[in-house]
């Protein structure tokens, strides 16, 4: 049972995805959607596609919750950040319908997994350009008192 401790250390797996110094995360979640996007294409298959979401999910709800909950437990960073994220889809799906009144865009397969990068290119760029340092800004200042 200790060994399974070992392999399943979400602090360290944090560590690893949060600090993501060189963008192999975002790479890997990018390519998740890429994989996602060709498995709606041409194989249709649920064994293929379940573990793709897992990783894209994984790496972002990590990266969510690093970003906006930097101060709180690694309980609290994980839930709400998978929270966040799914808010950050939810907003994107509304931007899309909304915009499909005015423009020739339809929400299928495709759209989502466009919002999907989208939101994954964001948060990179969020964690590499230290936005998020500016983002908990008044929060360490609140701490700090």
């Amino acid at each position: 049972m200790e060994k399974v401790g070992k392999i399943l250390n979400f602090e360290r797996l944090e560590d690893l995805v949060a600090g993501d110094r060189r963008g192999y995360f975002t790479i890997i979640a990018l390519l998740a959607v890429l994989g996602m996007l060709i498995n709606s294409i041409t194989l249709f298959s649920f064994a293929v596609e379940i573990p793709m979401v897992l990783v894209y999910f994984v790496i972002n709800t990590i990266f969510c919750g690093s970003i906006l909950f930097r101060e709180e437990p690694l309980q609290f960073r994980m839930v709400f950040g998978l929270l966040a994220l799914l808010m950050l889809t939810a907003l994107g799906g509304a931007a899309v319908i909304i915009s499909s009144s005015l423009l020739p865009v339809r929400l299928d397969m495709k759209t989502v997994l466009g919002i999907l990068g989208t939101i994954t290119v964001l948060l990179s760029v969020i964690k590499h350009t230290r936005l998020n340092v500016w983002i908990n800004q008044g929060v360490e200042d609140k701490s700090s008192v």
